[in-house]
């Protein structure tokens, strides 16, 4: 811009002095043309004004006080005295004013957050509606996307406690996990839709996928295999370990299941414990009852039936040898 000034300047000028040296150029003598050519260089040359920011507040990205970053429209956009904010998306963190540490990445990511801090919200919409909430962690689009003062929460996959708005304390890792938890704390769910239905039910615990899918308002149930407790819905201080160990639970309370379908059809029965594969496979509203046996598939029965067979017939053929020998004591 400043080139483009000094060239209009130096052309204006050339035709200022063409007028001045042709008007009774005849009349002047000679050095009265050089110092008049002179003045006018020298004004041509003269020092242009200092350029004025065309930029308005807020600052541009990237150059905030207080070590704060923000690269995309809106991002950062009502900072105040937050200090170690880092923006990146459209957006991001646009209503943070007094919140520091936070760091958004994505589209709306923490895009409410007002005096929030120590938050961390990668993805588009993560962290959307969270505005005071300190110390929460949402890796995934739409993590911890109704989170609004709930604290300490972790969620990792797309979707991952969605619904959460007061709960604190909650880890959630694997798509929808945790998805429709609301205001319950201290659950921790991992695996693709683990404790997917979860509302208010507390200290729960949830590993593998599908694993305590369907608890609502349960407590203290640890669930650990695929489908583990899924059906579980009201259910409280049950333990199952194994794929499908107390499956349809829905109400039952204070089971214990440790085997691969392990007290699989359980639904109103109590303070049962089954130990094995199948293990109380067809307990329904049973309880207080004990099992310990590992069932075997029809394959292993029949060889073992077969095996006995031959032993037995082994034993008899020996009886029988034995009977007819010569050298064999007999009772007199």
């Amino acid at each position: 811009m400043q080139t483009r000034l000094i060239e209009t300047r130096f052309k204006s000028t050339l035709g200022i002095a063409s007028q001045l040296l042709s008007w009774k150029s005849m009349n002047r003598p000679p050095w009265r043309h050089g110092s008049v050519l002179i003045a006018l260089i020298l004004t041509c040359f003269a020092p242009l004004p200092a350029a004025q920011a065309l930029l308005p507040p807020p600052p541009p990205d990237g150059g905030y006080p207080g070590s704060n970053t923000a690269e995309g429209t809106n991002a950062l956009f009502s900072l105040t005295t937050g200090t170690g904010n880092t923006a990146i998306g459209v957006s991001a963190l646009q209503a943070n004013t007094t919140g520091f540490g936070n760091t958004a990445t994505g589209v709306n990511a923490l895009i409410r957050n007002t005096t929030g801090t120590q938050n961390t919200a990668v993805g588009n919409e993560a962290l959307n509606a969270n505005t005071i909430a300190d110390g929460n962690t949402a890796v995934g689009s739409g993590a911890l996307h109704d989170n609004t003062t709930g604290l300490a929460n972790a969620a990792v996959g797309n979707g991952a406690l969605f619904d959460n708005t007061t709960g604190s304390a909650n880890t959630a890792v694997g798509q929808g996990a945790l998805f429709s938890n609301t205001t319950a704390s201290n659950n921790t769910a991992v695996g693709g839709n683990a404790l997917q239905s979860n509302t208010t039910g507390t200290d729960n615990t949830a590993t593998g996928v599908a694993a305590l899918r369907v608890n609502q308002t349960g407590n203290f149930n640890t669930a650990t295999g695929v489908s583990s407790l899924e059906g579980n819905t009201f259910g409280n201080n049950n333990t199952a370990t194994g794929v499908d160990a107390l499956q349809n639970n829905t109400i039952g309370s204070s089971n214990t299941a440790t085997g691969n379908a392990a007290l699989f059809s359980n639904v109103f029965g109590d303070a049962n414990t089954a130990t094995g594969v199948n293990a109380l496979l067809r307990n329904t509203n049973g309880f207080n009852n004990t099992a310990n046996r590992c069932s075997r598939a029809p394959e292993q029965h029949r060889w073992q039936r077969q095996h006995g067979r031959r032993l037995f017939a082994r034993f008899l053929t020996t009886q029988r040898a034995a009977a007819t020998s010569p050298w064999v004591l007999r009772p007199v």
